[in-house]
């Protein structure tokens, strides 16, 4: 039986909280000095059954879930780990996004909320942000958009990000046109969106 350390439920908390991740994205949230040494880890923690690894895409490295033992171990609730295809490209890009912004601002993993962690601890059936995080006392959310919403959806969201946080940040990539002229249309009446492109972030 493998004896968890502290860096092990770092591990397992962190995958948790973004329903799946790739192992370099663990790798970014752990102390591992050494990638050989976390890899090794990492491998255990599959052996002895706390996580799953299994490849979803052609090209795509393996994705890793925690498991039904894992969540004993963390002593929280069982909650779906499923993973949707279809959305893969969007919720590895928002670990990214976390931990660009983590770095970016020196920010401790405990400054920065889920969009599965707000669907859990509040209601599940409003929008959320993909991302909040707390910096210097003020609020503030990250929204990868990799898709063009109707208008009016895009700016209810964006009205409600106003509303409720110091800053909102719009992730967007380089080639979206359409969705860029429509953000700097709307940051008239709502002053605090910050585009960021998704190739200044992209690993």
């Amino acid at each position: 039986m493998l004896k968890l350390v502290s860096r092990d439920l770092e591990i397992l908390r962190e995958v948790e909280r973004w329903r799946f991740c790739l192992s370099r994205q663990i790798y970014d949230f752990t102390s591992f000095k050494s990638k050989s040494a976390f890899y090794r880890r990492l491998k255990l923690l599959v052996d002895h059954g706390y996580l799953t690894k299994k490849r979803y895409l052609y090209g795509l490295p393996a994705i890793y879930t925690v498991t039904i033992q894992a969540y004993k171990e963390l002593a929280i609730p069982v909650k779906s780990n499923k993973v949707s295809v279809g959305v893969l490209e969007h919720e590895l890009a928002v670990i990214d996004c976390y931990l660009y912004f983590k770095d970016k601002y020196k920010l401790e993993s405990n400054a920065f909320q889920s969009e599965r962690e707000l669907r859990n601890e509040f209601t599940s059936s409003k929008h959320y942000p993909d991302i909040v995080f707390k910096k210097e006392d003020n609020d503030y959310c990250i929204e990868v958009e990799f898709s063009l919403k109707s208008p009016n959806s895009l700016e209810r969201n964006i009205k409600e990000n106003y509303l409720n946080y110091e800053e909102q940040f719009w992730i967007i990539k380089k080639e979206h046109y359409r969705l860029n002229k429509l953000l700097e249309g709307l940051k008239q009446s709502y002053p605090n969106i910050k585009i960021i492109l998704w190739e200044q972030i992209e690993v």
